[in-house]
């Protein structure tokens, strides 16, 4: 069901049960904000003369047994029509654009996650938001040196530098989750548990370069993989990233993405996960893994982003799941400043 009321833990003006719903998307996305969108006949109001003001109203998808909302966020676009009702809603995180950084800090060789979380602390506090993001200290990332000024830009261009430097984040409910989930696979799937589509493995080199110069403010690093003797070149430029270990760092980290082709699962369009799947809804977190077995072949997959449709009478969860690449190569080599270094 979903309740539409005053604010997080406000007043609930309205609440629409499955019947009721003509159509309900919602989604759970990484490193993006997530939306929701919501279809109510006409009928069923709010009424066009109550104010349902963007930001000051929210929308929340409940189910009996939960304690906590499976997705919450404030309505960013009310649309009245003469026989439906339709609203658009996005997650907390579409505050980050609406936030000035409000510390001053220099953090040294710093896991992203760490620096994400004390700006939420911030954004959190100027909203009057009690919620307590999750913080998971990524093993496989790479600390970085970072530095902010209060009331110079906002926290989303802080939260976009900081995905530059390998994090991960998204919004589960009402609660923030900066860094990588647990690197335990969640579940195990088959092709049995996926219905409707044509499941597919796509190996995608369209981004693939394994001869990587990162250009930063003060420096430049460069970080070779060998590839069969591919020579794929390619430049990135992060102009507010200083120092030379921060540079030499970013480049390892593209290298590892970049450096080989990204494979993934593609089930078609309108395919689901089927209802006796063996994952929950609390387990399907985007950055989460599973175990996949699609046309023969056994992988372990990161989940990408989820989306869940209602019609009012049954409700459907569809995945996106890329391949996992976790080390870097080996024999690579970075170039820095005219030394070179085994990485």
């Amino acid at each position: 069901m979903v309740s539409l009321h005053t604010g997080p833990g406000g007043v609930t003006l309205y609440q629409y049960l499955p019947h009721q719903l003509q159509s309900l998307t919602w989604t759970r996305t990484l490193r993006d904000t997530s939306q929701l969108d919501l279809t109510i006949p006409a009928d069923l109001g709010p009424d066009p003369d109550l104010d349902v003001v963007p930001f000051q109203h929210w929308l929340s998808v409940w189910t009996p047994k939960a304690a906590r909302p499976l997705w919450t966020g404030p309505i960013i676009k009310p649309d009245f029509g003469r026989d439906t009702v339709k609203f658009t809603a996005r997650d907390i995180s579409v505050f980050t654009g609406y936030t000035r950084v409000s510390t001053t800090k220099s953090w040294r060789f710093t896991d992203p996650s760490v620096i994400a979380a004390e700006l939420w602390d911030g954004l959190l506090n100027n909203h009057g938001l009690a919620v307590t993001p999750t913080q998971n200290a990524d093993p496989l990332g790479t600390p970085f040196d970072y530095d902010v000024t209060a009331d110079v830009g906002l926290v989303k261009a802080a939260m976009d530098d900081l995905v530059e430097r390998g994090l991960y984040w998204t919004v589960v409910g009402d609660t923030p989750v900066l860094g990588r989930a647990p690197l335990a696979p969640v579940a195990s799937l088959s092709e049995d548990h996926f219905i409707g589509g044509d499941p597919r493995i796509v190996r995608d080199g369209t981004r693939m370069a394994n001869d990587i110069l990162v250009r930063g403010a003060d420096n430049l690093a460069r970080y070779r993989v060998d590839r069969a003797g591919l020579n794929l070149q390619t430049v990135i430029n992060i102009d507010d990233m200083f120092g030379v270990s921060n540079v030499a760092q970013a480049a390892g980290q593209y290298a590892r993405y970049m450096s080989a082709p990204r494979d993934a699962i593609v089930m078609g369009a309108g395919t689901q996960l089927h209802p006796d799947a063996p994952v929950t809804i609390d387990q399907l977190v985007p950055s989460a893994r599973v175990i996949t077995e699609i046309l023969g072949r056994r992988s372990t997959m990161e989940l990408e982003g989820v989306e869940v449709t209602s019609d009012g009478l049954t409700a459907s969860v569809g995945v996106t799941l890329e391949s996992v690449t976790d080390y870097p190569p080996e024999l690579a080599q970075f170039t820095d400043g005219g030394k070179t270094a085994s990485a």
